[in-house]
């Protein structure tokens, strides 16, 4: 769904090592069963582990910049992940951290077409990767993103999971990584992005990039809902909770457009992206449906308008945020 350098693409892979998703025992599903069939297929995912309950993992590993003509040789990586079922086992939030970089994984399950799919959101501002594949041995779990055909491939054991990152033309290695799963809980990783302060956008912002990122705050809707989004990713991701489920946005720099994933406890996620306008507006099309739009835009007193479709606009009323430190 992004369409930019294949040299971008793996160094964003490699900044949020794509696995910190797939610890174990993270989607296990409630007691009284599954509520969703992604529900169900995560439950599956995190059952080709045999240590449920964990929740925290490490990863090291080695960048080979020559599977992509660059000059370097080996680069060491290592850092630590922390996951988090949400949306009742429908999905997996992923908070990674290497260096002073922190990075953000959602991994789900679509129905429509029985594969699992990986939002990638890197430190870096490069919008977000989509992943998407089977398991394609007993424990194996193959990922491709479908523009740069960028692959990876992870073999889970009882205790870590090593992974493989190729490269097109050649499918050469370009990454080597493995992840030693923890048992220490992470703790309610949503939560502690979406009760911290709004802060600004990062140094080096596009306009637009702070207009999209100038959203972040706590809103009701006329009906009484509750919104609340705040930065997250190094400053560079809008994430959003509603009753109706999670949105991750984030502009990128390549396509020039917002990208928007809407996810829930249903069957797939949709994407939607567009350009930001002058004012601070954006209206955002589903590039495979295009009467499924959304239109944000500012309104007075730091409220803000949500469109649907065709529908008459809601005026989301801004109710300030607690100042707690941001993750």
């Amino acid at each position: 769904m992004t369409n930019r350098p294949l040299t971008t693409a793996v160094l964003a892979l490699t900044a949020t090592t794509l696995f910190g998703a797939v610890a174990p025992g993270l989607a296990a599903a409630p007691q009284d069963g599954p509520s969703s069939p992604a529900a169900a297929a995560m439950a599956k995912l995190d059952s080709i582990s045999t240590k449920p309950g964990a929740t925290t993992s490490s990863f090291k590993g080695t960048v080979n910049l020559a599977a992509i003509g660059q000059p370097g040789g080996g680069i060491a990586v290592q850092g630590t992940s922390a996951s988090q079922p949400v949306l009742d086992g429908a999905g997996v939030l992923s908070i990674i951290r290497a260096g002073d970089e922190t990075s953000l994984d959602y991994m789900g399950y679509r129905t429509d077409t029985r594969q699992y799919y990986l939002l990638s959101m890197a430190a870096d501002p490069v919008g977000i990767q989509y992943f998407a594949g089977t398991l394609t041995g007993p424990r194996t779990l193959t990922l491709t993103d479908p523009m740069t055909q960028v692959t990876a491939e992870t073999v889970f054991t009882d205790t870590d999971a090593t992974s493989k990152v190729r490269v097109p033309p050649a499918q050469a290695v370009f990454m080597d990584l493995t992840t030693t799963f923890g048992t220490k809980p992470a703790g309610d990783l949503l939560e502690s992005i979406l009760s911290a302060e709004t802060t600004a956008a990062p140094a080096g912002a596009s306009p637009e990039e702070r207009a999209l990122l100038s959203l972040a705050g706590d809103y009701t809707t006329p009906r009484g809902g509750r919104i609340r989004a705040r930065t997250a990713g190094n400053g560079r991701y809008l994430v959003a909770q509603d009753p109706g489920g999670l949105q991750f946005l984030a502009w990128n720099p390549q396509i020039k457009m917002v990208q928007m994933f809407v996810v829930n406890q249903g069957t797939s996620p949709t994407y939607l992206q567009g350009p930001v306008e002058a004012d601070g507006s954006m209206v955002l099309t589903d590039p495979f449906n295009p009467n499924n739009t959304v239109t944000i835009a500012p309104a007075a007193d730091g409220a803000i308008s949500v469109k649907r479709g065709n529908r008459m606009a809601e005026v989301m009323k801004a109710t300030g945020s607690p100042a707690a430190k941001r993750d």
